[in-house]
C-alpha cells in the first residue's frame, strides 16, 4: 500500500467568492479526477449564482492557459456545476436553524 486515499466522490465547500470551488474544479478535471466540487452558498444569491460560476470558471482557464499554454482549454457545462442554495441563513454567518442533510 503506497498510502494514498481513494478519490473522494464530493468534495464539499463553502462558496462565497466562488473562487475555492472553481480552483477545485479546474484542478480537478486537469487531473482528469471525477470527483464532484459541490458548493455550498455562504453569501446572497445575487453573489453566488450558476451565471457568475461559469463565467469565473471560463475566465480563470483562460488566465492559466495564457501563463502555461500546456494546460488544455477544460470545458464545462452547467450539469458540472452544483452550488448548494438550502442553508444560507439570509446573512452570513447566520444559521438555519435546519439540520444539515446533504
Amino acid at each position: 500500500m503506497k498510502g494514498e486515499m481513494p478519490e473522494p466522490d464530493y468534495i464539499y465547500v463553502a462558496s462565497g467568492t466562488m473562487g475555492t470551488a472553481v480552483g477545485l474544479m479546474l484542478g480537478l478535471r486537469a487531473a482528469n479526477l471525477k470527483s464532484r466540487v459541490i458548493s455550498v452558498r455562504v453569501i446572497g444569491e445575487n453573489f453566488a449564482n450558476l451565471r457568475k460560476i461559469v463565467k469565473l470558471i471560463h475566465k480563470t482557464n483562460s488566465l492559466l492557459r495564457s501563463l502555461d499554454s500546456s494546460l488544455p482549454k477544460l470545458e464545462f457545462s452547467e450539469e458540472d456545476m452544483d452550488i448548494r442554495h438550502d442553508f444560507f441563513g439570509q446573512q452570513y454567518a447566520l444559521f438555519t436553524g435546519k439540520e444539515c442533510k446533504l
